[in-house]
């Protein structure tokens, strides 16, 4: 299928430069153009598409470690907004992911140095 597209490309564009004092031989050749180039792609397509779906897709885990190592490059202080944006986890699982560490003895908050919006710092050491 792949060639008979290239043959209908290669085909398409000859016969719309031969026929350009005629209208209608250049639309046929437009319009073979446009098919062959249809069928061409579409061919291209599944076998990328079979290579794609061949591959064993990887998920990847954020770790406490990569969250506390994140913490030390930003002095020892993360909040939820820092965490969310920097990662690919959403603001609510953020916050989570810090109450956990901070359950575990990970961090610490320090409820003096709530921010007068509100921000909570999460103090690693």
């Amino acid at each position: 299928m792949k060639y008979l597209g290239l043959i209908m490309i290669i085909g398409g564009v000859l016969a719309t430069f031969n026929g350009l004092g005629e209208p209608f031989q250049m639309i046929l050749g437009v319009a073979v153009t446009f098919f062959g180039s249809q069928i061409y792609n579409q061919k291209q397509g599944q076998i990328m598409g079979a290579d794609v779906s061949q591959k064993p897709k990887q998920k990847f885990e954020l770790t406490d470690e990569m969250i506390v190592r994140l913490a030390q490059r930003l002095e020892n202080k993360l909040t939820v907004e820092q965490l969310s944006q920097q990662t690919t986890l959403t603001r609510e699982q953020a916050k989570e992911r810090l109450e956990h560490l901070h359950q575990k003895g990970v961090c610490q908050i320090n409820l003096d140095n709530v921010e007068e919006s509100g921000k909570i710092y999460y103090l690693f050491s």
